[in-house]
C-alpha cells in the first residue's frame, strides 16, 4: 500500500451524515469531492523516509515533507496525477535530512520530470523551513535551486489559520521551543513541530525531532506536553530508538 488516507469528521458532519463510512483505511476514490466539514490527511509509504500531504475541508493542500529521492516519482506524484492534484498551497520541510527533502524537487517537475511544462506541480504561496542556520548550504544546491524565491524560515509564533476550524501550530523548529531554546548541532533536533488542530480533531508530526535516547536532547517531551492530547500521532524518526520515549508517550 502506497498511501493511507484518514479522514477527519467534524461533529456537525456526524449529526447531519449519521450513517457515512468512516474508517480511516478508507477506499473511497480520491477523485471525490470531500465535504464542507471533513479533511483529509494522507501518509505516503515512502520507505525509509517521510511525506504527508493534510487536504482542508475546503480544498487546501500543504504538504510536509517529500520523502527521499524518486519518492515524489514513484509515490507521491501517482496520487497527485490520480487525485487531480496540481497546486500545493504550501510546503512545510521539517528538516534537511535526504530522506525528507530527496523528493521535493520531482513532485515540483511532476511526472515528465521536466520544469517548465504542463504537468508541474505548483505553489501557490510558499515551502517553510527551519531557516539555514548551521547548514551546510552545499549539500542543499538541488533544494535551494528549486525554491529559493519561494521559501521561507518559520518561527515559533507562526500559526496559519487556513480556514474557519482548522488551525497549523508551530511547537518546535531549529531546536527552539516556545518555553525554552537549546544549543545543538543535530539536524533531527531542528526539525519542525506541527500540530494541525481541526475543530476537536488534533494531529501532531514533528519529522525526526529526538526525545533523549540515543544520547540526544529530549525535545519531544517539551513539544509533546504544549501539544496535550492529540488524536493522532506520526512517530517521529521512523520509530527510531533516539525519538518517541515513554515518557512523551504516556
Amino acid at each position: 500500500m502506497k498511501y493511507f488516507i484518514f479522514y477527519i469528521y467534524t461533529l456537525i458532519f456526524f449529526v447531519n451524515c449519521e450513517n457515512e463510512k468512516n474508517s480511516i483505511f478508507d477506499n473511497q476514490d480520491p477523485n471525490e469531492k470531500i465535504g464542507s466539514f471533513v479533511a483529509k490527511i494522507i501518509l505516503f509509504n515512502v520507505g525509509q523516509g517521510d511525506s504527508s500531504l493534510i487536504i482542508t475541508p475546503q480544498n487546501e493542500k500543504i504538504l510536509i515533507d517529500g520523502g527521499p529521492p524518486l519518492a515524489g516519482y514513484n509515490t507521491i506524484l501517482p496520487y497527485f496525477e490520480y487525485s487531480g492534484i496540481k497546486t500545493l498551497d504550501y510546503i512545510i520541510v521539517s528538516h534537511f535530512h535526504k530522506d525528507h527533502i530527496g523528493g521535493l524537487g520531482e513532485i515540483i517537475n511532476g511526472m515528465d520530470r521536466t520544469s517548465g511544462t504542463d504537468d508541474d506541480i505548483s505553489i501557490k504561496y510558499a515551502i517553510y523551513d527551519r531557516g539555514l542556520e548551521e547548514t551546510d548550504v552545499k549539500l542543499l544546491n538541488d533544494y535551494l535551486q528549486a525554491f529559493e524565491d519561494i521559501r521561507i524560515e518559520i518561527t515559533l509564533d507562526e500559526n496559519f489559520y487556513l480556514e474557519q476550524d482548522f488551525r497549523i501550530s508551530i511547537l518546535s523548529s531549529n531546536c527552539k521551543t516556545k518555553p525554552q531554546a537549546f544549543v545543538c548541532k543535530d539536524e533531527n533536533s531542528r526539525s519542525i513541530g506541527v500540530l494541525i488542530q481541526f475543530n476537536l480533531f488534533k494531529f501532531l508530526t514533528m519529522g525526526d525531532l529526538t526525545g533523549g535516547g540515543e544520547n540526544t536532547l529530549d525535545l519531544e517531551s517539551i513539544v509533546g506536553a504544549m501539544a496535550g492530547k492529540v488524536s493522532l500521532f506520526k512517530v517521529s524518526h521512523h520509530g527510531s530508538s533516539s525519538s518517541s520515549n515513554m515518557d512523551f508517550i504516556n
